[in-house]
């Protein structure tokens, strides 16, 4: 099935602002602080690939809502299958993906936006992490960034585990940490295959999203030797660029 991601129309992309930060206004209720660090890496203009960990239910709207461009979100199939959910998605200007296999239509929407010069966001992971720490990546992940050749933007997000919804006696303080680290290439190595390339690159944009999370959330990357820290645990009086603190 073939899909075409629209361009981003100012009507079509109010939309998607009124969408994310009325969404953003209610999960407000539910945060107690929230800090942002790095919002100045992401790039003014041109194509590049958002990839980010994902430990709730709400780290899209964040996602959406905190990086300062609209994306193409690559999202689950199944998403677009329910009524309410999947019109919310196309409002949205999402991709729909297959996980179980490569998607070559997907995969096609999503070059054909990057070729146009607009961001693609996706989870390398897949899916939610079960227990908020860090999972093997999917092969699709790295076999597009391969593919595009385009600046890969990583992004860790963490605390919005403890968001409980509809909890509002929830007696565990809920403070929720969005770090934007700097955009990289991926050069595999000259001698890997296109197979191997992707394995690759899909293990990289773990392991920048891995250097940037405390340490607890690291999961199958916590031993990984080539796993350089290039600021992952953040504290309060560093750079810090938005706090937002709710009573």
């Amino acid at each position: 099935m073939k899909y075409e991601a629209f361009s981003w129309s100012p009507q079509r992309r109010m939309t998607y602002n009124a969408i994310c930060r009325g969404i953003f206004h209610y999960l407000g209720m539910y945060i107690d602080e929230l800090e942002v660090y790095g919002l100045e890496n992401v790039p003014a203009s041109g194509p590049f690939i958002a990839v980010s960990n994902h430990v709730h239910i709400s780290d899209p709207n964040f996602h959406a809502t905190l990086i300062p461009r609209p994306m193409h979100f690559m999202a689950k199939r199944s998403l677009f299958q329910i009524p309410l959910i999947g019109f919310g998605m196309r409002l949205l200007n999402a991709i729909p993906v297959d996980r179980d296999g490569r998607d070559i239509p997907a995969l096609r929407a999503a070059l054909s936006a990057l070729d146009k010069s607009r961001p693609i966001f996706l989870y390398p992971e897949g899916t939610r992490s079960p227990t908020a720490s860090l999972q093997p990546p999917q092969p699709g992940a790295g076999y597009l960034a391969v593919r595009a050749g385009v600046p890969i933007l990583p992004i860790a997000i963490s605390g919005t585990e403890n968001i409980s919804f509809g909890n509002f006696s929830n007696n565990t303080a809920v403070r929720v940490s969005f770090t934007v680290g700097s955009p990289f290439e991926l050069n595999p190595p000259f001698n890997f295959d296109l197979r191997e390339s992707s394995e690759w690159a899909g293990l990289e944009m773990m392991r920048r999203i891995a250097s940037m999370l405390p340490v607890s959330y690291r999961g199958v990357f916590s031993d990984d030797p080539l796993l350089v820290t290039t600021g992952g645990q953040r504290h309060a009086d560093d750079d810090i660029q938005c706090r937002q603190t709710t009573d």
